[in-house]
């Protein structure tokens, strides 16, 4: 028997791969190595992926599963099934209730940035306070420029534990710069907790899955350069984003399951298994039985598991835990209705009256004049 201190000196010397192993060659190693032991040794090469965001049970069980498709030729792409056309998607795509959290939880603003810089401090709506001054010192020397477009948009992803700011930034008077600010709920003052500057053409797009932030984007070399590519960064431990091997995979419209980040091209539908340390492993299958996709689309709003897939005729709602495809009505896809209330119809009475009440002025007025 080994005491407990020299076990984990030895896992310190190990890899995933080698760990798993370990646990397969005798009874001593399965009872010493813990869940909580494969838990720590996973999280170093992929923290995303847990079992509360996949249907495997265990620690162990998705190191396994991890260390099996980082091998060379190894096939993890899930089978889809194509619904017919009586199991038609009756969800409320903007409400889903069986998320991994409440639909509620994250506020999507898009806003100009003057009026997001009309006062110093910005409040999210959860209440989290961040001190945006200086990035209202970036633009206050070129508010004036003819360059500077003053409709030029920004995003806030607003969550309960943290608040996200994207912005088009300034580099040599050419906005080919995005700057993102991260700010925690349990942040020691109202400065930012992480502020970073990438080169992007557009804007990037961010994936929320519980404690897992993804930021995806396309990477321009500089601002006179034509060539871009796919790019992705991961906000690791709530300190800073590092960046993530993707390859030549735009990510923008994936969604991410049981550790993959799923998502549809023309004829194939593909799974790839990225990590921080090394380049990642990409399998895919064909689609082209089911449906002919020309695109994918995905709004933050729509929880973490759908996708809308686009086919040549009709449109289809890809649910990537259940694994299936459902044929959709147009209007699933619109944002539901405001409805009318009594506070409208003051608005509009006042508005109406005080019309009346102006022209009954003017027309009297005319009158007595005359």
């Amino acid at each position: 028997m080994l005491p407990r201190e020299l076990v984990e000196l030895i896992l310190d010397e190990l890899d995933l791969e080698s760990m798993c192993v370990l646990y397969d060659t005798n009874r001593f190693w399965r009872v010493n190595l813990t869940e909580t032991d494969f838990q720590h040794k996973l999280q170093e090469s992929c923290p995303w992926f847990e079992p509360q965001f996949s249907h495997r049970k265990t620690w162990r069980e998705c190191s396994v599963e991890y260390v099996r498709r980082m091998r060379p030729k190894s096939r993890f792409t899930p089978k889809l099934r194509l619904l017919s056309d009586e199991h038609m998607f009756k969800g409320d795509f903007y409400n889903p209730q069986d998320d991994l959290h409440s639909p509620h939880d994250l506020v999507h603003i898009q806003c100009n940035h003057l009026r997001l810089l009309d006062d110093a401090y910005y409040t999210s709506e959860h209440g989290i306070e961040v001190d945006l001054s200086e990035m209202a010192a970036e633009y206050s020397d070129y508010v004036h420029d003819p360059e500077f477009d003053p409709q030029m948009e920004c995003q806030v992803f607003s969550h309960p534990h943290m608040v996200i700011i994207i912005y088009m930034a300034l580099s040599d008077r050419h906005f080919d710069h995005c700057g993102v600010v991260v700010k925690f709920k349990d942040g020691d003052c109202r400065k930012p907790d992480i502020k970073q500057h990438i080169t992007v053409q557009g804007s990037p797009s961010v994936y929320t899955l519980g404690a897992h932030t993804f930021l995806f984007y396309t990477h321009s070399h500089c601002f006179y350069s034509s060539f871009t590519q796919p790019a992705a960064m991961y906000l690791f431990k709530d300190r800073y984003f590092v960046p993530i091997d993707i390859g030549l995979n735009d990510l923008r419209h994936a969604v991410v399951y049981d550790g993959l980040f799923a998502f549809f091209g023309k004829k194939k539908y593909y799974c790839l298994q990225a990590n921080l340390n090394s380049s990642p492993a990409r399998h895919s299958s064909w689609i082209k039985h089911l449906f002919r996709s020309t695109g994918s689309h995905r709004d933050p709003w729509w929880g973490t598991r759908y996708v809308m897939v686009m086919g040549s005729a009709k449109k289809y709602v890809f649910d990537v835990r259940k694994g299936i495809l459902q044929k959709v009505h147009e209007q699933t896809f619109e944002a539901p209705k405001r409805k009318f209330t009594w506070r409208d119809a003051i608005v509009i009475g006042t508005i109406f009256g005080s019309a009346v009440i102006n022209w009954t002025v003017i027309y009297f007025a005319y009158r007595w004049f005359l």
